[in-house]
């Protein structure tokens, strides 16, 4: 398998939607996505953050979102959000994607990588050299 991580390009916005309802729509996140409302914010994020597309053999299978505006920090960014087609998971694809995303802001300067996890997931994370951070918490409150 061929996995190839590179920038989109806008007339891709409307197939990595269709990866954001699939994966987003299930287990663990449940979130009621549209492809209209999934367009919308990867529209919004292509402002301020870096989107790669995730190929296998020519084939979108996946997306990325890299937030480099994050904290107004120069040295770090911050994983936004990543999904990977059904068909593509648990195949080391996220292992592939991940570490030629720290390759390539490594290459441009920055320090730290940040992500928000979903705790079930956090072993995946940790197996890739993330810890939990000593200065921030992601907290929540019900409203």
């Amino acid at each position: 398998m061929n996995i190839t991580v590179e920038l989109t390009e806008n007339k891709n916005y409307k197939e990595l939607a269709k990866i954001y309802v699939q994966e987003f729509s299930k287990k663990p996140f449940n979130e009621k996505w549209t492809e209209q409302k999934a367009l919308k914010k990867i529209e919004i994020c292509s402002k301020y953050c870096d989107i790669f597309e995730i190929k296998s053999n020519r084939e979108i299978v996946g997306f990325i979102i890299v937030n480099i505006n994050f904290w107004d920090f120069e040295d770090c960014v911050c994983g936004e959000d990543i999904a990977i087609k059904k068909e593509f998971q648990n195949k080391g694809v996220g292992k592939i994607v991940f570490n030629k995303i720290f390759g390539y802001y490594k290459k441009k300067g920055y320090k730290k990588f940040y992500g928000i996890i979903i705790a079930e997931r956090l072993k995946f994370y940790e197996n890739l050299g993330l810890k939990p951070s000593k200065q921030s918490i992601f907290a929540e409150k019900k409203l």
